[in-house]
């Protein structure tokens, strides 16, 4: 038996999934991919080597900052993966499985590759809107309030990336963004 929040998924996930376009697909797809967790670990390894070589600055002050805010996205995905054993489900792209679900999308067109985790809740949407949260409350006035725009910015165009290419549900990505951005205001408050 659905519940009407998988209802309204189920409906939203195929309306989505009729209704991409070739290009956007393209670009969400790369795009997610800049919030992979080994994509955090090597911007992290890419600042200290950098510094080490000495082509960023003596280490000051805003990079010691960034980094503190990128301690919030490994929290979060603590927590989500804690979240997804807890409370399993499905990705939707594996709906069109089951010939009995009639409201499932056809095809799953915009999987970004085979998942053997759950689909509750989005990791990617978590872990960008943490690292958002987070250097709101680190680098706050310290940086140009356009780098912010552009985080968050970023942020949900990752978060909307994952509903749009069919490997989350439109609630899975709205609990990441609220359990991401809630880690991730707490971690900045604690380091800022």
């Amino acid at each position: 038996m659905l519940t009407p929040i998988h209802k309204r998924d189920l409906a939203a996930s195929a309306w989505m999934r009729e209704n991409q376009i070739d290009l956007a697909t393209i670009f969400l797809k790369c795009l997610t991919a800049t919030a992979y967790a080994g994509t955090w670990g090597a911007v992290v390894l890419g600042i200290f080597a950098l510094n080490y070589y000495g082509v960023l600055p003596e280490w000051n002050r805003l990079l010691e900052r960034t980094l503190r805010a990128m301690v919030a996205p490994g929290f979060a995905w603590v927590v989500i993966m804690t979240m997804k054993r807890l409370w399993p489900r499905e990705r939707p792209f594996t709906q069109f499985e089951n010939p009995e679900n009639r409201n499932a999308p056809s095809r799953p067109s915009g999987k970004v590759g085979p998942r053997t985790n759950d689909s509750f809740p989005s990791g990617h949407a978590a872990s960008s809107f943490a690292f958002f949260a987070a250097s709101l409350f680190v680098l706050g006035a310290k940086v140009p309030t356009g780098f912010l725009i552009g985080v968050g910015l970023w942020a949900s165009l990752v978060s909307f990336s994952r509903f749009y290419l069919g490997v989350h549900y439109l609630s899975d990505v709205l609990v990441g963004i609220v359990v991401g951005y809630s880690l991730g205001a707490a971690v900045g408050f604690f380091f800022r």
